[in-house]
């Protein structure tokens, strides 16, 4: 069972992403901005961090970045745009999702991201990046 961080700001995107990765096994975790997911990810380990770029207060990019080379992140955003999907690749995000999404593609990468190895993660990435940007 996946221990996943949810930081997103819309409560009905929130709601959405808590129900379906909660009914997939997972143990969701959901906090609405940037502070308070650096302050969670203080205090917990999680296996996945799913995060929106357009927060209130500092930007999703700040926990993108304090990842970098620890929990695997999946950015979920409405400006998937090809110079945000490259930065979050740049950055170590696993994979990237734009607004609007497949709430089962979404939570079946989850489920995949949580069971890789480091290898895994890169290759997932990769793959993430070529299909993203095609």
């Amino acid at each position: 069972m996946p221990r996943v961080l949810v930081v997103e700001d819309e409560p009905v995107i929130l709601r959405l992403l808590e129900e379906t990765l909660a009914g997939d096994g997972a143990d969701v975790v959901t906090v609405r901005d940037a502070d308070e997911a650096l302050k969670a990810l203080g205090q917990q380990r999680f296996d996945v961090v799913l995060v929106d770029l357009l927060l209130p207060g500092q930007p999703g990019w700040r926990v993108v970045e304090q990842l970098r080379d620890g929990t695997p992140v999946v950015v979920v955003s409405a400006r998937a745009t090809p110079t945000n999907l490259t930065r979050a690749f740049d950055l170590g995000a696993v994979d990237v999702f734009g607004k609007p999404f497949d709430p089962l593609e979404l939570s079946a990468c989850v489920n995949k991201v949580a069971g890789l190895a480091a290898e895994g993660l890169d290759a997932h990435r990769q793959a993430a990046r070529t299909r993203r940007n095609a």
